[in-house]
């Protein structure tokens, strides 16, 4: 197994062969060690590290067909235990996520809409006033 720490050890020649293990073929004919260096440890890292949710790669993998421009992935439904902060009126608002719903102000809520009606009087779309979801932009016909 190789370590972060030692990928800076590594001469070419030992990047090339720990790339090819990795990737199943060779690195690209004009990759440096630098560049390989970055993307094994990128590699490492990402093995290492959390599984993306089955909603996440399929968003990735309709902007990889799609060929559009990666802007985040989908956060319409943050994780529990997440802490949303929305300052309105000079006031930071705090909403705690919770395993089915919300909390706001020590009252629990089922949707983000109705926190962002009790904020600021008016209707608003909950995930776009906590900014989770852009708001649609307007197209003059």
């Amino acid at each position: 197994m190789i370590w972060l720490d030692d990928l800076n050890k590594m001469a070419a020649a030992e990047l090339r062969v720990a790339w090819e293990k990795d990737f199943g073929g060779p690195p690209p004919a004009r990759a440096g060690d630098v560049y390989m260096r970055s993307v094994l440890s990128y590699r490492m890292q990402e093995k290492a590290g959390p599984a993306l949710s089955t909603s996440i790669k399929r968003y990735l993998e309709k902007v990889a067909r799609d060929g559009k421009e990666f802007d985040g992935p989908p956060v319409d439904q943050p994780m529990e235990g997440a802490v949303l902060l929305r300052e309105w009126n000079g006031e930071t608002h705090q909403v705690r996520v919770l395993e089915k719903g919300f909390e706001y102000r020590d009252h629990h809520y089922t949707n983000l809409s109705a926190i962002a009606r009790e904020i600021t009087g008016t209707r608003w779309s909950g995930p776009v006033f906590f900014g989770l979801k852009a708001r649609r932009a307007k197209h003059a016909a």
